[in-house]
């Protein structure tokens, strides 16, 4: 009985308190789970941001590395043949990005210009497929079609001209 009386006039003690003080018993109380929760907080902060730090890096070399093939191709350094493959391995290593996506588009006109129009109708399918929202989705669209018409599907080239109209009606 005393007991409970004595820890009636402390807890009376503890709330009339100023409000700093409350907060500086209990923060003297929880101490050690505000140290592990400020542990856990800097952690999850430092990884997220390596992971963003990664993808916009990942980002600013997809850039270089779709210049170097193209470059290669305008000087002459990379024969015909191996410029589909260039443009493949640079999307391939980069694979959300822009230049990635430009690459798989890129890889798949070379292929078409080659004369493989089915491997070109496959690379453009898998952008249409992986890129949804691009801006270069009016290309991928007619070369699908393109590689369908070259292919002598004609019927199928038909309709995927039409596609292309329907979904980009202003697209040149």
């Amino acid at each position: 009985m005393k007991n409970s009386i004595v820890e009636k006039n402390m807890d009376a003690n503890v709330a009339q308190l100023p409000l700093a003080d409350r907060l500086w018993v209990w923060l003297d109380t929880y101490k050690r789970q505000m140290v592990l929760v400020a542990g856990i907080l800097v952690v999850a902060g430092l990884v997220i941001w390596f992971l963003l730090w990664h993808s916009e890096q990942k980002q600013i070399n997809a850039g270089p590395a779709l210049s170097q093939v193209a470059a290669s191709q305008v000087e002459g350094g990379t024969p015909r043949a191996h410029t589909a493959e260039a443009y493949l391995k640079v999307a391939r290593d980069y694979p959300d990005s822009l230049s990635g996506a430009r690459a798989l588009l890129l890889a798949a006109g070379s292929l078409f210009t080659e004369g493989k129009y089915g491997e070109a109708q496959a690379q453009f399918e898998r952008f249409v497929r992986e890129y949804q929202g691009n801006p270069l989705m009016g290309e991928a669209l007619f070369g699908v079609a393109a590689s369908l018409d070259a292919l002598g599907k004609t019927d199928q080239a038909v309709t995927a001209y039409k596609e292309l109209v329907t979904r980009h009606p202003n697209g040149s």
